[in-house]
């Protein structure tokens, strides 16, 4: 088990804490060698922690997805005016301007169909989150530490999880996806 404690963002009073396993590390690697129904994406992360950024990414990329980073909103739709982004991943607690705010902005972009599914990525636990990010627009929720079989569940298949993945989060955390 690797654990590492990461301050999150600029805000150097809170953290975010990621646990990684062996079998986390090795997973993606058996899965693309294995060709599990893997079909890449292009991912935008819009996630202003730098360490989460980097596992995330790495972690995408090992799958064989292609990840594009930004840490503010408004790089974000620098990036979709030229790239067009199956599946984007919006930190609730972005600098300068919220996850929330962020995803308002998208809306136009989603109607031309210069991104596809869309998920809250926040380390929150509030229990009415659930509801305010279906509300909001979102496709669904991944809460931070990540849980890797899940984000790997969201993009192997986003048309049949994203539902999914919005259900378990109002039922409750479930820790393993398998």
């Amino acid at each position: 088990l690797m654990t590492i404690i990461a301050p999150h963002g600029a805000d150097v009073a809170s953290y975010d804490v990621y646990e990684l396993t062996e079998h986390d590390l090795d997973d993606p690697l058996i899965a693309v060698s294995s060709g599990q129904g893997l079909q890449p994406k292009m991912v935008l992360l819009i996630e202003d922690a730098a360490i989460a950024s980097r596992l995330v990414s790495d972690y995408l990329q090992q799958l064989g997805h292609q990840v594009h980073i930004v840490d503010r909103g408004g790089a974000a739709f620098e990036a979709v005016e030229s790239i067009v982004f199956d599946v984007v991943l919006v930190d609730l607690t972005l600098p300068y301007m919220s996850g929330w705010e962020v995803m308002e902005r998208l809306r136009p972009y989603r109607e031309a169909e210069q991104i596809g599914t869309v998920y809250a990525f926040t380390a929150s636990d509030d229990a009415d989150l659930p509801k305010r990010v279906e509300e909001a627009g979102f496709d669904g929720l991944l809460t931070k530490p990540v849980d890797w079989n899940q984000l790997r569940s969201l993009l192997t298949n986003p048309d049949d999880n994203q539902r999914d993945a919005l259900e378990f989060q109002k039922a409750g955390y479930v820790d393993d996806w398998d």
